[in-house]
């Protein structure tokens, strides 16, 4: 190259002698004649031609430097690639791996690598008594370079991991990812670990070091410890493969299955005969308390063009199953640097936990959308003294989850009197323990509500048990048509209707045992008014002649003990709207699904029912508003003469009112009717009475 005469020229090169083995790059800064400085690459392939990119330098009066890069091609991101479709530069190198067990271990230290298999050919990594690094990132596979990956490989009987991402490549320290402005080097650069069958390792199957990770379609299962564990970051994205984010790029764990992994050996979370939980697995002090777990999250961090506001990491749409202790464990300082998406995952049949979680900051974690189903003891245990969220999951059955299990009380081993750590969760469903909002729940699976051909596709098929029942009388009512499977007191409470097995929906209105063998209900009598015969009809004895609750009509309820009132939304429209006859009748207060996120019920839940025990004021509808369908009987003769809060123990406030022309002036009738309860309005004519709530069906 000589420019000494250069005034405006394209760069000419004269390649000497061709490269050996690799091709070669250099990276050009040369001055226009604008006196501008500018870059360019120039790759000599072995054959000695020479390739320049982004374009052939032209207007050149001055070289200012030429240096030789490492590897031998320019790393830029898939956001440039996409922006500069005409750019010719060399960005990576792929090795195609035939079929055969390979005995050896591997270190792609290389930036820009992939090893990848040939096409219908299924190469197996056989590390039997051969581990690279050292320490925590000993693996069959080492990844010491961003912007690498491995695909279509088994990865098995590594005495250590089966893959390790620890990015402490020399190469990669010198290695710039080019249009990055921050000058990023490679270990930025997502690392691509897909479509993987990664099983019987003695360590992890995936150990992340700090680094940015797409783990997508993989299948790890029987690893000695976890089937994945790391600490994981943001970064940006050398390969555009199937994922979530882009630019920036964060770690994610998608479209995995990963399954029986652990035991380690070093925690012990069940203890006694018959077997119990424990909350202390170090087996009194003989193990260090590990909890083996299908993925377990150390901590998260942000890179270049993240703030840490961000979502760091994505835990979506995997199945995690028959883990030896936990499906997925967070550690205390797992919301330290960001936030955390943990959504549409199958949470089923794990040891002890579904999901375990010790994260300072839960408030950081969006955990939605979950099948949580089987799990021992737990689905989700939070350990943090601030609450977690676990809003709109489904928790194996319809009632939503239950309170866990009872503490140790009597001594085993040297474990006593441990603390209580159970909910006050009614349902029939895996257990949520103290300190887990949960309501709304999910009756279904997500996956009927987000697949387009389900009946159910985009509906709110969720559950709320925000109502409370005192002990004694309450007055009672539904915001929304029901469920029809669990819309009459015999389905929501007995375990056999006419002959017929029914789980219920828990202990909302039935009491598992009162002793030792004998089982009882949490009521005695559930009251309508039959404004036809002038009697009351117990609705709540008869399990073969069942009587549907329907809003907008009131009921009184007969508690032994204090409990809450499950609510599960119609899967199809429903608009109240009730026949009132003259002379009394008992209504209900048709609306109370909450739409606004507010301070005072924090656990109701957006989509929940509003709760008028915690203030909500959504559950609140001034009496005059309410009425106003019933202003007027029939024909436009006069219709609700007399309106009367009752008098007893579970009602919210006590009053009656006459109908008189102030009585519709918000100035002078400050009255309130509340979701969940009856009143009584005497009719001079007939009128229908319609609600306010109409059965949910979008999301936002």
């Amino acid at each position: 190259m000589d420019d000494d005469t250069g005034s405006g020229q394209g760069l000419v090169i004269e390649v000497l002698s061709a490269p050996t083995t690799n091709p070669e790059t250099y990276r050009v800064t040369y001055e226009d004649t604008a006196s501008d400085t500018h870059y360019a690459t120039v790759t000599i392939l072995i054959d000695g031609t020479a390739i320049w990119a982004p374009a052939v330098p032209v207007d050149v009066t001055d070289v200012t430097n030429v240096e030789a890069l490492m590897p031998a091609w320019q790393l830029v991101t898939q956001d440039f690639l996409d922006a500069n479709p005409d750019w010719e530069g060399l960005v990576g190198m792929v090795i195609y791996v035939a079929d055969g067990t390979y005995n050896e271990v591997f270190e792609v230290d290389t930036p820009g690598l992939h090893l990848k298999n040939f096409p219908d050919q299924y190469p197996v990594i056989d590390a039997d008594g051969a581990t690279v690094g050292s320490g925590d990132h000993e693996a069959a596979v080492w990844l010491s370079a961003g912007c690498t990956g491995i695909e279509g490989f088994t990865i098995t009987d590594s005495g250590a991991n089966g893959i390790s991402v620890y990015l402490n490549s020399s190469k990669c320290k010198a290695a710039e990812i080019l249009d990055v402005p921050e000058n990023t080097t490679c270990a930025y650069g997502r690392v691509n670990i897909v479509n993987n069958n990664i099983y019987g390792n003695e360590g992890n199957g995936i150990r992340v070091i700090s680094a940015v990770v797409l783990i997508l379609d993989n299948i790890i299962h029987g690893n000695v410890d976890d089937g994945i564990d790391g600490c994981f970051y943001c970064g940006v994205e050398c390969v555009d493969p199937e994922a979530i984010t882009h630019s920036p790029a964060c770690s994610e764990i998608i479209y995995n299955e990963i399954y029986e992994n652990g035991p380690s050996g070093n925690g012990e979370w069940e203890v006694g005969e018959p077997p119990r939980f424990t909350s202390d697995p170090t087996a009194c002090g003989e193990y260090p308390g590990w909890t083996d777990s299908g993925i377990q999250v150390r901590c998260v961090g942000f890179g270049p063009r993240q703030d840490p506001s961000d979502e760091m990491l994505y835990i979506v749409h995997n199945n995690i199953h028959d883990n030896y202790h936990a499906g997925i464990y967070l550690w205390e300082d797992a919301t330290i640097g960001g936030n955390l998406t943990i959504q549409a995952n199958k949470l089923i049949d794990n040891g002890i936990f579904g999901l375990s979680t010790r994260a300072a900051i839960p408030d950081r974690v969006d955990f939605r959308y979950n099948d949580i189903i089987g799990n021992t003891y737990w689905g989700v245990k939070n350990w943090d003294d601030d609450n977690f969220t676990a809003k709109e999951n489904y928790w194996g059955m319809p009632g939503g989850p239950s309170e866990g299990p009872a503490p140790i009380v009597q001594c085993i081993e040297c474990r006593c009197h441990e603390e209580d750590q159970r909910s006050d969760a009614l349902g029939n469903g895996d257990a949520v323990s103290h300190r887990v909002h949960y309501n709304p729940w999910l009756y279904t699976s997500s996956a009927n509500i987000f697949h387009e051909s389900s009946p159910i596709y985009m509906i709110r098929a969720f559950g709320s048990d925000s109502l409370e029942l005192q002990k004694g009388w309450n007055t009672l009512s539904v915001p929304c048509s029901l469920l029809s499977s669990y819309n009459s007191i015999p389905e929501i409470a007995y375990v056999d209707i006419d002959g017929f097995y029914n789980e219920g929906l828990g202990n909302f209105l039935y009491v598992i045992e009162t002793s030792p063998g004998v089982y009882d209900s949490n009521f005695d009598l559930v009251l309508a008014w039959n404004t036809t015969t002038g009697y009351w009809d117990n609705i709540g004895a008869d399990q073969t002649a069942l009587t549907n609750l329907k809003p907008g009509l009131g009921y009184y309820i007969r508690m032994k003990e204090p409990s809450r009132f499950p609510v599960l939304y119609s899967d199809v429209i429903g608009l109240p709207a009730v026949p009132l006859d003259d002379g009394w009748n008992l209504i209900g207060a048709p609306w109370g699904i909450d739409r606004e996120k507010d301070c005072c019920a924090e656990d109701q839940g957006r989509w929940g029912v509003a709760s008028p025990d915690a203030g909500d004021p959504e559950a609140f509808k001034p009496v005059w508003e309410a009425l106003e369908s019933i202003k007027e009987g029939n024909g436009g003769t006069k219709g609700v003469a007399i309106v009367v809060s009752p008098s007893v123990p579970g009602q919210i406030s006590i009053w009656s009112a006459s109908v008189t022309s102030g009585f519709w002036d918000p100035i002078y009738n400050n009255k309130e009717m509340a979701t969940g309860e009856g009143y009584w309005v005497f009719m001079v004519n007939p009128a229908t009475y319609g609600g306010f709530e109409i059965t949910p069906f979008y999301y936002t």
